[in-house]
């Protein structure tokens, strides 16, 4: 599904940017309605299986947990980056938001992050490889139940009463 992300997903993302080819009004309107669907697939193609691929990287809880925290991290910098930064920099004050006016500056920009995007997707796919299974089974438990700190009730707690936790899900929040 990575894979096919690295392809589905730029594809979208550019031509979510380009409403010229349609001209304004009502084609536009559905133009962005189309591929707003798309995209919204297009996201879920993709984070899906990123966000379970994340999970199936350690067995350690605590492995688990910063790899998430850095997943958030670089993915919340690399919106930062691409809604706010990259606009304020790339794009001149001749871009105005209208389909007709012929700015190239934010299709650039669309074409710019899908290269990256693919990029990244490829270089996931091929060095990022799922762990074999003999070795996750190997790893279950087998026989007697012993609950331990390892347990998902305790993981919750302290999870919830780990302060950047908090601090991260109230910044999702808002």
């Amino acid at each position: 599904f990575i894979g096919a992300s690295a392809i589905f997903v730029p594809i979208v993302f550019i031509f979510a940017w380009l409403p010229g080819l349609v001209g304004g009004g009502m084609p536009a309107s559905i133009w962005y309605g189309f591929w707003h669907i798309c995209f919204k697939l297009a996201d879920t193609l993709f984070l899906i299986p990123h966000d379970a691929w994340g999970a199936q990287l350690s067995p350690l809880y605590s492995e688990k947990t910063n790899i998430w925290q850095w997943k958030v991290i670089l993915r919340s910098l690399g919106i930062l980056f691409g809604m706010a930064v990259a606009p304020i920099i790339f794009v001149s004050d001749d871009c105005t938001s209208t389909p007709d006016s012929g700015c190239t500056e934010l299709p650039g920009i669309a074409v710019f992050f899908a290269g990256l995007f693919s990029a990244s997707c490829m270089v996931l796919v091929w060095f990022g490889k799922e762990g074999e299974y003999e070795s996750v089974a190997a790893s279950a438990p087998v026989g007697r139940w012993d609950f331990s700190d390892q347990d998902t009730i305790p993981m919750l707690m302290t999870t919830f009463l780990n302060q950047p936790f908090r601090i991260l899900l109230i910044g999702d929040i808002v």
